[in-house]
């Protein structure tokens, strides 16, 4: 089959991947669990392929490298070895690995190489083949399983629909044991459909990356759509689940069914607000007092963007992050904020910029969700700053970033796709996230603002004119 040919497949067996998980730039995004990884894998492949972009398919265990004929392999010693690895020619891109080992197979990099490969200036992505399941359906991983690196952005738990009743035994199950101590269930019962989603859960949920998402992937529906109780169960899952079919590249796709028409759907109403990170332990070299306790109107500096945050509907977790010494961030909040719903926790070490703060925060805080970033002295940024970003991202669910256009780019607050959120944990110094917005500036959108949306409170002289401006707009 020509290349042309598998993209015209692509599109007859179902709507883009990519744009249906909002797959976001240098995406990290590893396959566990059972049921098609590498099949799911190569579509992710094609799919940014057609859109004109390479990536590095690649895995951390072991893998059958690419036939003759298929894709090219690239072979890595050392981390030196990737940071000189060029292009792609012939607008297929590459497996990368370590070598063949004995049986053959491609022997995956360490964990910690993909940042590299991530970083590689023509890779838009990197697909990682992070489990191995010997081909059946379900599994559950040993005590070193899976292989996943901490960069990983988006984790895909695998599952075959097929599953759904087999016996729990080795013929059908790999780590049949394993995944009935699980499951709590006796060695060759059958697996209830219901609870196929708890083996994908209990089995990779806790080995989760700091800042990785987790998408529950149910392959074959074409073959056995989900059964009732699985969709029940799905439809209350804490993460996102979906059903659908990845045929292998030249497979013919049934067209009879629910699932016949080779797209996929979405199982579950997860929550899919934004978490928000206000920044707020900056040092006031400038202003020669704590600048974010300033009266401001009725509330404070900082009062007035922690009401701002906690006052859209269309955001989630809002964390504060203060310096050393978050007392009296705390007081002055209770008596601006009383009903807010808002978590304040301390930076020990501001002067190591802003990134700290990210970092700071970021623990605190689960992964896979967008991340909205508010500076602690922006006292007029409003709600209606925020939801006009909020409304720019859902048009645009797949840019890097969204923030206040001004001169030479955006700036703060941005809103920050989630594919960015282990890139954010990499960085040091005062820089914030402005190296990030650099790096993918050609998917990054600026929204109009007014001039004194921006204002940054660093001065008597700014704090002055902030109080001027909010006067006249109550006036």
């Amino acid at each position: 089959m020509t290349r042309d040919a598998d993209t015209f497949l692509m599109r007859l067996t179902g709507s883009s991947l990519a744009d249906v998980w909002r797959l976001g730039p240098s995406e990290v995004v590893c396959a566990v669990g059972g049921g098609g990884k590498t099949s799911l894998l190569e579509r992710l492949a094609l799919e940014h392929e057609a859109e004109g972009s390479f990536v590095v398919l690649t895995t951390t265990t072991h893998v059958w490298p690419p036939a003759a004929g298929q894709r090219p392999l690239m072979i890595v010693d050392s981390p030196d070895d990737i940071e000189s690895l060029r292009r792609p020619e012939g607008g297929m891109s590459p497996v990368v690995g370590r070598g063949l080992d004995k049986a053959g197979k491609l022997m995956g990099v360490p964990p910690e190489w993909v940042s590299l490969l991530r970083d590689l200036p023509w890779a838009a992505a990197v697909l990682v083949e992070a489990d191995g399941s010997k081909g059946l359906p379900l599994k559950a991983p040993a005590e070193w399983e899976p292989v996943l690196p901490e960069c990983a952005s988006l984790v895909l738990g695998l599952a075959g629909l097929d599953a759904q009743g087999t016996p729990l035994d080795d013929a059908h199950v790999h780590r049949a044991d394993r995944l009935a101590a699980l499951l709590d269930l006796p060695r060759g019962a059958p697996v209830p459909p219901a609870r196929l989603l708890d083996a994908v859960l209990g089995a990779y949920a806790p080995s989760l990356p700091s800042q990785a998402g987790l998408f529950v992937v149910f392959n074959k529906a074409d073959l056995r759509p989900p059964a009732a109780g699985l969709v029940q169960a799905a439809a209350a899952a804490p993460v996102e689940t979906w059903a659908g079919s990845v045929a292998p590249v030249g497979a013919l796709v049934r067209t009879e069914g629910p699932y016949g028409d080779g797209r996929w759907r979405r199982l579950d109403s997860c929550d899919e607000r934004p978490d928000v990170l206000v920044l707020a332990a900056g040092l006031a070299t400038r202003m020669g007092a704590d600048k974010l306790l300033a009266r401001l109107g009725d509330g404070s500096v900082l009062g007035s963007v922690v009401r701002a945050a906690t006052g859209c509907a269309g955001l989630g977790r809002v964390v504060v992050v203060a310096g050393p010494d978050s007392t009296a961030a705390e007081a002055a909040l209770r008596k601006d904020c009383p009903a807010g719903d808002y978590e304040v926790v301390s930076n020990p070490s501001p002067e190591a910029g802003m990134a700290s703060s990210l970092q700071v925060g970021l623990t605190h805080l689960d992964g896979g969700r967008d991340l909205l970033v508010l500076l602690g002295d922006q006292p007029l940024v409003s709600i209606d700053t925020v939801s006009r970003l909020l409304a720019a991202r859902a048009v645009s669910p797949r840019a890097a970033a969204v923030g206040l256009a001004q001169a030479g780019g955006v700036g703060p607050p941005v809103l920050l796709h989630r594919s960015l959120r282990p890139q954010l944990l990499e960085l040091r110094g005062d820089q914030g996230a402005r190296l990030l917005l650099a790096r993918h500036a050609a998917a990054v959108i600026g929204v109009a603002c007014e001039p004194d949306e921006t204002l940054d409170v660093d001065t008597p002289a700014d704090l002055a004119r902030a109080r001027e401006i909010r006067g006249r707009r109550r006036g």
